[in-house]
C-alpha cells in the first residue's frame, strides 16, 4: 500500500504542509500578538496622559486669568477686584453701571483671548452675575440642588476642580463641562470666577467609550471628582475606593492588578502640577479581547486551509496517478523503439515499473520504421518547398530583361542603371537562401521596388497602392509571395485600350484574421478561365500528400505554386479566395486565421 503513488505523495505533502503551517503561523502569532498588546497598552496611556495633560494646560490658564483680575488696572486706577466690591459696596447707581460694563469688558477681552472655553463667570453671593454665555438661573437657583459652590467657599482661594454632566446654569444644554472655581476674595470670599470647558475637549471620551465595562476615574485631593463607566454601578461602587488606595500606594503608571474575581489592567497618570490622578481600569478579557480574536480566527483560517488542502490534494494525487495507468495502456499498444528510454524509480513505485516495462517492450518493436518514414515525408516536404521557391525566379528575371533590353535599346542609360541596381536587390533578396520565410513589411518593399521597375516599362499606363496595417508588419510568409501575384495582375489585366492599370495590395488585420488582398482595375477573369484556375489550385493542392513531386504548367506557375506554398507553410489555419471586382479587373486575397 505504501509504495503508491498517490499514497506517498498524499503523506508527503500533508507533512511538509503541517511542518510549514506550525512553522510560519506560531513566530507569526507570536509578534502580532505581542504588537498588538503594546499597541493596545501604549494607545490607552497615551489616553490617561494627554487627559491628564489638558487639565494642567487648563488649569494653568485659569491661574492667569485669576491673576489679570488683580493685575489688570484701567485709567481709573482700578481693577476688576475694585470694581466687584463696589458692586457690594456702593450706592451710586452710576459707579455700579460704570463698574458692570468694566467687569463685562474684561471677560469679552478674556473670552476673546482664550477662545476653546465654553464659558467665563464672575459673580458673588449678592447675586451679581456675568458670563461670557447666557444663563437661566441664578447663583442660588443653580446652587438650589446641587451645592457645588461649598468646595470653592472653604478652599481658601486656591482653584477647585468639579466634572458636571450637564451646564449648572444653563440646564437646557445637555453638555458635559469640566468648571475650575476659586474664590476672588480670600478674606470675605464673596465673589468667584469659574470657567467652564466641555468635558469632551480634555477627557476625549469618544475613545475610552469605544471599550467595554472600563472604570474611568479622575482623582482631585483624594476625592472622585468625575466617573464614568460601562460597568455596573454597583461594581464601580465596590472598585471607586480600591482604585483611590492605588493611587496612593502606587507610582506605576500602567500594572495589572490580580484581583479575587478578575483581572483588570489599570493604567493611572498622576500630575506634577496639580494634586490630580487619572485612572483607567479594563478587564484583562476586554482589553485583550482583539488578541483572542485574532487567535481564534487564525486557527479556524489554519483548520479550514488545511481541510481544503487535504480534499484538495486527494483529488489531484487522483488525477496525477490515473493518467498514468493510462500510459502504461497507449505505450503497450505503439511499435516505437528506443534504447534510451528508461524512466527513474528512485522510490521502487509499482506505477513506474509497469510503464518502464511497457517502454522496454516498445523498443522492441516498431521505432526505426516510424522514425524512418516521419524523417522521409519530413525531407521531402521540405524539398518541395524548395522548388516551388525557386520556380519564380525564371518567370520575373524574364519579364525584367525584356524590360533592360528596350531602355538598352533607347539608350536611357540613367534609367537602365536606376533599374540594373534595383534589379540586383531584388535578385539578391530572391535567391538568398538562408531563410525561404520573411516578414511581411519585407516582402512588401521588395513588391514595390518591382512595381517601381514595372512602372518604368509602362510609365503612366502603371500606378499602385500598397498599404500594410502596422500589426502585420512582422507577419511570416514564404518568400516572394506577393511579387508573382502583382506581376500576374500586369501580364493578364492591362486592358487593350489605354486606361492606367491600377493595382491595390492592402493587408488587414482583425480579432480573428488577416487579409492580403491584391486587386487590380484591369479585364478580369472570364468565367470559365476562373473556375479553371480555382479548380487547377484545389487539385494541385489536394495531390501534395499522394503526388508531392507534381509538375506545374507554365501559366498557372505563379499563383498556383503561391496558393501551394502558403498552403504547405501556414497547413488548415489559410484560405484564399479568387474573384472578379463588381465593375473592372479581379482580386486575389489570402485569409489567415490569428492563432493566439
Amino acid at each position: 500500500m505504501l509504495k503508491s503513488l498517490q499514497a506517498k505523495l498524499f503523506i508527503t505533502y500533508m507533512l511538509i504542509l503541517i511542518l510549514l503551517g506550525v512553522g510560519v503561523a506560531i513566530p507569526i502569532y507570536t509578534y502580532l500578538e505581542n504588537n498588538i498588546e503594546d499597541n493596545i497598552t501604549s494607545n490607552l496611556n497615551e489616553i490617561i496622559t494627554n487627559i491628564t495633560g489638558n487639565l494642567e494646560d487648563y488649569s494653568t490658564e485659569f491661574n492667569m486669568i485669576s491673576t489679570q483680575f488683580y493685575m489688570s488696572y484701567d485709567n481709573t486706577g482700578h481693577n476688576m477686584i475694585d470694581y466687584l466690591k463696589n458692586l457690594t459696596s456702593s450706592n451710586n447707581e452710576l459707579e455700579e453701571f460704570y463698574s458692570r460694563q468694566s467687569i463685562d469688558r474684561f471677560l469679552l477681552l478674556m473670552n476673546s483671548i482664550y477662545q476653546n472655553y465654553y464659558r467665563i463667570s464672575v459673580f458673588n453671593e449678592s447675586g451679581e452675575q456675568f458670563s461670557t454665555k447666557p444663563v437661566q438661573l441664578t447663583l442660588a437657583q443653580s446652587i438650589l440642588h446641587d451645592n457645588w459652590l461649598s468646595p470653592a467657599r472653604s478652599a481658601e482661594g486656591a482653584a477647585v476642580i468639579r466634572f458636571d454632566s450637564g451646564d449648572h446654569w444653563m440646564p437646557s444644554n445637555n453638555v458635559s463641562t469640566v468648571s475650575f472655581t476659586r474664590a476672588l476674595d480670600s478674606i470675605n470670599q464673596s465673589s468667584y470666577i469659574e470657567v467652564q470647558i466641555e468635558a469632551a475637549n480634555i477627557v476625549g471620551l469618544y475613545k475610552v467609550s469605544q471599550l467595554t465595562d472600563y472604570h474611568f476615574l479622575i482623582v482631585a485631593h483624594d476625592e472622585v471628582i468625575w466617573t464614568s463607566s460601562s460597568a455596573p454601578d454597583h461594581l464601580l461602587a465596590n472598585d471607586i475606593i480600591r482604585y483611590r488606595n492605588f493611587i496612593q500606594e502606587s507610582s506605576k503608571q500602567s500594572f495589572v492588578h490580580q484581583t479575587t474575581d478578575r483581572n483588570e489592567h489599570l493604567f493611572m497618570q498622576s500630575s506634577d502640577r496639580m494634586d490630580l490622578s487619572v485612572v483607567l481600569a479594563i478587564p484583562e478579557n476586554k482589553l485583550l479581547g482583539p488578541i483572542k480574536l485574532f487567535r481564534n480566527v487564525a486557527l479556524l483560517t489554519i483548520f479550514v486551509v488545511l481541510f481544503f488542502s487535504v480534499i484538495l490534494f486527494l483529488i489531484l494525487s487522483k488525477a496525477l496517478t490515473s493518467p498514468l495507468t493510462k500510459l502504461k495502456k497507449v505505450i503497450d499498444s505503439i511499435d516505437l523503439e528506443d534504447n534510451k528510454l528508461e524512466i527513474e524509480n528512485k522510490y521502487k513505485m509499482n506505477e513506474i515499473e509497469r510503464i518502464n516495462r511497457s517502454f522496454r517492450r516498445m523498443n522492441e518493436r516498431l521505432h526505426h520504421s516510424l522514425e524512418e518514414t516521419i524523417h522521409f515525408r519530413t525531407m521531402q516536404l521540405q524539398s518541395h518547398f524548395n522548388s516551388l521557391q525557386s520556380q519564380i525566379n525564371p518567370h520575373f528575371l524574364f519579364n525584367m530583361l525584356g524590360v533592360i533590353q528596350a531602355l538598352s535599346r533607347n539608350k536611357q542609360t540613367e534609367q537602365l542603371t536606376y533599374i540594373c541596381s534595383n534589379l540586383a536587390d531584388f535578385l539578391r533578396y530572391s535567391i538568398e537562401t538562408r531563410s525561404a520565410i520573411v516578414m511581411l513589411d519585407k516582402e512588401a518593399a521588395y513588391t514595390t521596388k518591382y512595381l517601381e521597375l514595372m512602372k518604368s516599362r509602362y510609365l503612366h499606363r502603371l500606378h499602385y497602392d500598397i498599404q500594410i496595417d502596422d500589426a502585420l508588419a512582422n507577419l511570416l510568409l514564404p518568400k516572394l509571395t506577393l511579387q508573382p501575384l502583382v506581376e500576374n495582375c500586369i501580364q493578364h489585366g492591362f486592358p487593350d485600350d489605354d486606361r492606367p492599370l491600377i493595382i491595390k495590395l492592402h493587408a488587414t488585420v482583425d480579432s480573428q484574421e488577416w487579409r492580403i488582398t491584391i486587386c487590380d482595375n484591369g479585364v478580369g477573369w472570364t468565367l470559365d478561365n476562373l473556375n479553371r484556375c480555382k479548380t487547377e489550385i484545389e487539385n494541385y493542392i489536394s495531390g501534395l500528400d499522394t503526388e508531392p513531386n507534381a509538375q506545374l504548367t507554365f501559366g498557372g506557375m505563379g499563383l498556383i505554386s503561391t496558393m501551394a506554398r502558403m498552403k504547405l507553410f501556414a497547413k488548415e489555419s489559410f484560405t484564399y479566395e479568387l474573384k472578379n471586382n463588381p465593375d473592372h479587373g479581379s482580386s486575389v486575397i489570402l485569409i489567415g486565421k490569428i492563432i493566439n
